[in-house]
């Protein structure tokens, strides 16, 4: 009968690795989270330079929202948060490559605001303040909220 202790049924062992030393797996794992590090430095290149809207872009997206806050509202998602726009909120999150622009732009009260945080939207958050554009957006005005930042 053959016996098997727990001991020998490691991952090393179960995949034929097992003479290979721990020096090596260390040395593996050192070059794997360098590529990782690498990989998110390389992305805080990809920010707009402009990290706030400026007055004129805050005032003319809560206009274009009527004052209100966009987002949905908290115990009714169907219905539009009734929440006086307190401020100019990335639809994509400036940390994450969002552009500071008025395609990027969405009118939040404060609570939505920092809730949402540095969080990256849904497909359904977009889909739902796009079809509400329309009953307030003038024609001809982009709707669908959200725009990455593009250096040129």
């Amino acid at each position: 009968m053959l016996e098997v202790s727990l001991v020998q049924l490691t991952l090393p062992a179960v995949i034929g690795l097992a003479n290979v030393p721990a020096l090596a797996w260390l040395a593996v794992v050192v070059v794997l989270a360098a590529a990782v590090g690498a990989r998110r430095r390389g992305r805080k290149g990809r920010r707009d330079p402009a990290r706030w809207f400026d007055t004129g872009a805050r005032a003319a997206g809560r206009a274009l929202a009527g004052g209100r806050c966009e987002y949905p509202a908290r115990w009714r998602p169907w219905r539009r948060c009734t929440s006086a726009a307190q401020q100019a909120d990335h639809f994509y999150p400036w940390a994450r490559g969002g552009a500071t622009s008025m395609r990027n732009l969405v009118a939040a009260c404060t609570a939505h605001n920092q809730t949402k945080g540095g969080a990256w939207p849904s497909w359904w958050l977009r889909a739902v303040i796009t079809r509400r554009r329309c009953a307030y957006f003038p024609p001809g005005r982009p709707r669908r909220p959200g725009q990455r930042y593009q250096p040129r």
